[in-house]
């Protein structure tokens, strides 16, 4: 049977503009075969003149007056993806669309072999380091700190229609989950991240067009980002089946630091880092489960691209 393409959108606004390049960055246009089909502001479809596609630097460019604030851009993958691009580029994705995360899961899950394969697991390039996909028969928690931006939890429980509708820190804590730990646990991961200590960093509302939004169990982080003395100006996390994955840049506009330096003489706290994410997976779970890691190395994605990778499995006490 014909595989039919693929089609979502994503919203793009301030956080994701570029002074040099006169556009916004739309880490989408990444996946192989992304095509831009149209984009929208207020509901009205902008007229193709108004804009270009930099497919090379991942850029919508505006080019008319004043920019709007906020668009949303109509996406089609017109190429089918290989196993290979699923693990990379998709990941990709997700690690900026966190609350795409669970709607590419369903998708991967549910296409035929000849397009998105069924049942795809995540490979690590080095395959000695390959393992069982990690599951729990009532919810997988992701941890993230998408552009270092916000801090995320998600699951597939997080991102029913009745969760959002509701709350999802009422649904969290409806389950027994102190919330405050979480938040204790996610603010320690984030100092070690950045290199500040967790005193420091103070989770406010995500608002979006004056309203807070609901993407799991999320916040906006105040005064974002590194110290001034760090070797990088954006850091990001991303939990993966196997390990999580960080990425550091040398500027605030997703420069890639590569070939990155050491994670030893990287000054990222590792240890707040592993700390800080085990308290907060470990409330979670309601402290049914614990994390246990294993390495940390540096690796280089077929596209060029570095990143840390730090292993862990998440085992029932």
């Amino acid at each position: 049977m014909e595989q039919e393409n693929i089609s979502f959108t994503t919203s793009l606004n301030v956080d994701d503009w570029d002074n040099n390049l006169g556009g916004w960055r739309c880490p989408s246009l990444k996946i192989p075969g992304a095509e831009i089909d149209a984009i929208f502001s207020g509901g009205q479809k902008i007229d193709d003149g108004k804009y270009q596609i930099l497919k090379k630097h991942h850029i919508i460019r505006w080019a008319d007056n004043t920019p709007p604030a906020k668009v949303l851009a109509s996406i089609t993958l017109t190429k089918e993806l290989t196993t290979k691009e699923l693990s990379s580029k998709w990941k990709k994705l997700a690690i900026v669309l966190p609350f795409l995360a669970t709607v590419l899961t369903a998708i991967i899950s549910n296409y035929s072999p000849k397009g998105l394969l069924k049942n795809t697991q995540t490979v690590d390039t080095n395959e000695n380091t390959a393992r069982k996909p990690i599951t729990t028969s009532i919810d997988t928690f992701r941890i993230m700190f998408p552009r270092g931006l916000r801090a995320v939890v998600s699951s597939t429980n997080l991102s029913q229609d009745s969760v959002v509708k509701d709350n999802p820190s009422k649904y969290l804590r409806n389950k027994g989950i102190a919330l405050g730990r979480v938040d204790e646990g996610l603010k320690k991961a984030y100092a070690g991240l950045v290199q500040k200590s967790p005193e420091e960093i103070k989770f406010v509302p995500w608002i979006v067009d004056g309203k807070p939004i609901k993407i799991g169990y999320s916040y906006a982080i105040q005064n974002a980002g590194p110290i001034s003395t760090a070797q990088y100006n954006e850091v990001q996390l991303f939990q993966g089946d196997y390990y999580f994955t960080i990425y550091i840049h040398k500027t605030s506009d997703g420069e890639p630091q590569g070939p990155i330096i050491e994670p030893t003489k990287s000054g990222i706290n590792w240890d707040f880092v592993k700390s800080g994410i085990s308290q907060a997976l470990e409330e979670l779970y309601l402290r049914k489960k614990y994390v246990e890691f294993g390495d940390l190395g540096v690796f280089q994605e077929p596209g060029g691209e570095w990143e840390y990778r730090l292993e862990y499995t998440v085992r029932t006490r």
